[in-house]
C-alpha cells in the first residue's frame, strides 16, 4: 500500500462517506499531509521554512530584529560616523496591546 501512494497527491475528495470512514483513506490523507509539510523538495522543508518565517516575525514584533539591514541602507561606504541615531528597534506589539 505504501508503494502505491505517489508523493504530494491527496486521495479523492469526492469519495463516498463509507470510503472516507476507512482507515486506509485516513492513512492516505495523513501520508499526503506528511509529504506536503515534512518531505524535502527543492527549497527545503515547508515546515521549517514556515517556522523560520514565524520566528523572524516574532523578533520584529518584539523589537528584537537585526538592525544591520537598516545600517547598510543609511551608511555611505560603510561609514556611520556622521549619523547620530538611536539604533534601538521600536517594539510594535506592546504599543498596540497596551493602548486598549
Amino acid at each position: 500500500m505504501a508503494n502505491s501512494f505517489s508523493k504530494g497527491f491527496f486521495p479523492s475528495q469526492v469519495a463516498s462517506d463509507k470510503e472516507k470512514a476507512t482507515i486506509e483513506y485516513g492513512l492516505k490523507v495523513a501520508k499526503a499531509i506528511e509529504d506536503e509539510w515534512f518531505k524535502r523538495d527543492n527549497s527545503g522543508y515547508r515546515f521549517s521554512s514556515h517556522q523560520n518565517s514565524f520566528h523572524k516575525l516574532r523578533l520584529y514584533a518584539r523589537g528584537e530584529q537585526s538592525i544591520q539591514k537598516y545600517k547598510n541602507e543609511l551608511s555611505i561606504n560603510g561609514d556611520l560616523s556622521y549619523l547620530n541615531l538611536d539604533w534601538t528597534p521600536v517594539p510594535i506589539i506592546p504599543k498596540s496591546v497596551g493602548s486598549t
